[in-house]
């Protein structure tokens, strides 16, 4: 890009060149300028058209005038071109430089530098270009109409970049202006050019420190030109780099399509081309550095450096758990050591002590002392198969002992298990039950409602009345008169006694409810130690309800 660019400007300067030597100078020669300088000298003015006329067509001069200027326009703008395309070539330098520079492990952690940090920088310019622009912006229509680089919105960017406002430039202001001055300068200068330029140049630096840091210690030009030089004559006479990567990454024909690489076999692949030992020594070892160099560069984050923290908190717990282990057998063998020593002094007691007992020769020997003390073969088996019974059995009750442990924990585990479920159903018909007695109080309640004012007695009496036989002789006679009439008052008592019958069928529920209810508190108080679940409201909000009831009526009977 950059070479293919630069042809182009070269060309492209070869062709302004010639315009300027060739074709310009051409074009001003078809003008007599000798000849017009003459005359304008001799006449000591200016020529007339007349004049003009005897030294040269003036229509011809003026084509000539014409064509001048056109090919002096086509320079110019050929010139202003060949300008702008210098002024862009300079930053593709620019980027080729930065390839370049990463020939260099010192130079290139500069270009890492920039790569790194070029998110941030760029999330910063965001916030940056806005608080920027406000500021700029804000200095327009305040200095615009007076201040003339302030004037427009192109000049305000470049002046609140360039410059910083001064007392002379608001002297010809107010002085509320002046204070509003003053603190959009002093806001600009603390916010911008020192809070958000000291945060770009830390984002900067600590690019530069990570880079720097990862790459260690990076060779300097210096040391990489000696380098360079010691493997040029090092490598005189080997084969060409190009030759040996060109033929080792042969898809069809590989030189060298054995995966673990020697140097004979090296040496063997490249027997065509001249490859020496020491050609073949100097390849593996720099591929051996290299690869030891990319296994000491090791990259971990932080969530690997947490795995290999707690992996090596748990190897030494491990470590100090073995440790703990291997005191202890330290201190098992030493009471053993020390329990074997008493053992053998208590021997050696008795045995230095036996000749204080009488019957025994002074002079008799150890064996023989022991010899009186030995115990028959019989009695031996006899306790060891006893012994071997006691541990049969002890082994057969620690069984049965582990067996009914684990039956009873299961049945435990059941048990509590069943009266998880009890509470989970019991929290169940708790819930239903408050909800069924919401519904029976609203009930209850529109009862009251529509029974208000109601004389229960005089209505309790109603049957009986309806089963008078003089009521019913008038209603048997009154049949044939009034028959609809009847029918009508039949229905409607009809009606009455259905109504009465489900009263009293809902008044028997909810005494049954509010027994239901009781036993159901007392049970889980029980299970509570004492404390009540179901609310007192329950059962005591219904008493006063009846007696308001009664009370209507009676007070209605004595006003009757």
């Amino acid at each position: 890009m950059a070479i293919l660019t630069g042809l182009f400007n070269v060309g492209m300067w070869f062709y302004v060149l010639v315009q300027m030597s060739v074709r310009l100078p051409n074009a001003i020669e078809r003008i007599p300028q000798a000849a017009l300088d003459e005359r304008v000298f001799r006449n000591t003015t200016y020529l007339s058209l007349d004049d003009l006329a005897e030294v040269v067509d003036p229509t011809e001069l003026n084509v000539n005038i014409n064509r001048m200027f056109i090919v002096a326009r086509e320079v110019y703008d050929w010139h202003l071109l060949l300008r702008a395309c210098f002024f862009g070539y300079f930053f593709i330098l620019i980027m080729k430089f930065f390839k370049s520079f990463q020939a260099n492990p010192r130079l290139d952690v500069v270009v890492q530098t920039i790569v790194h940090c070029s998110v941030n920088v760029a999330h910063f310019g965001i916030v940056f270009f806005a608080i920027f622009c406000s500021y700029s912006f804000a200095g327009h229509f305040l200095l615009g109409h007076k201040i003339k680089g302030w004037s427009s919105m192109l000049g305000s960017l470049f002046m609140c970049w360039s410059t910083s406002l001064n007392t002379e430039m608001v002297q010809d202001f107010s002085i509320p202006v002046q204070a509003v001055c003053f603190v959009w300068t002093l806001t600009y200068q603390v916010l911008v050019q020192q809070v958000m330029l000291n945060m770009l140049y830390c984002i900067v630096f600590d690019s530069y420190y990570s880079i720097k840091g990862a790459s260690g210690k990076p060779l300097t030009l210096y040391q990489q030109i000696q380098g360079a030089i010691a493997d040029a004559r090092e490598t005189r006479g080997f084969v060409e780099m190009w030759v040996l990567i060109v033929q080792m990454e042969d898809d069809d024909f590989p030189a060298h399509p054995a995966e673990i690489v020697t140097v004979r076999s090296l040496k063997r692949a490249f027997e065509r081309e001249g490859m020496s030992r020491t050609n073949a020594e100097y390849l593996v070892k720099k591929a051996a550095d290299f690869v030891k160099e990319q296994t000491e560069q090791v990259e971990i984050t932080l969530s690997d450096a947490i795995r290999v923290t707690g992996h090596i908190q748990n190897t030494m717990l491990k470590t100090l758990e073995l440790g703990e282990e291997s005191l202890d057998m330290i201190k098992t063998e030493a009471r053993n050591k020390e329990a074997a020593e008493k053992a053998k002094e208590r021997s050696a007691f008795v045995s230095n002590n036996m000749n204080d007992v009488p019957g025994l020769d002074t002079k008799q020997d150890v064996n023989m002392s022991e010899s009186q003390w030995r115990v028959s073969d019989e009695v031996c088996d006899a306790v060891e198969i006893t012994l071997h019974n006691i541990s049969s059995l002890l082994d057969h009750c620690r069984q049965e002992q582990t067996d009914l442990a684990g039956d009873v924990n299961t049945a435990l585990q059941d048990i509590w298990r069943e009266e998880d479920k009890r509470y989970k159903d019991l929290d169940v018909l708790l819930h239903e039950l408050e909800h069924g007695l919401q519904a029976v109080e609203r009930s209850i309640g529109s009862m009251g409602v529509s029974f208000s004012g109601t004389n229960f007695q005089q209505l309790a009496s109603v049957p009986e009345r309806l089963d008078d036989p003089d009521l019913l002789q008038l209603l048997l006679s009154g049949e044939e008169r009034g028959g609809a009439c009847v029918s009508r008052l039949d229905a409607k008592l009809g009606e009455l006694k259905q109504q009465m019958h489900e009263l009293s069928g809902k008044a028997g529920d909810t005494a049954e409810l509010r027994d239901l209810f009781w036993k159901v508190e007392v049970n889980m108080r029980k299970l509570n130690n004492g404390k009540g679940v179901i609310p007192m409201k329950c059962f005591i909000r219904e008493q006063p309800k009846p007696e308001k009831r009664q009370r209507r009526p009676d007070s209605r009977e004595d006003d009757d």
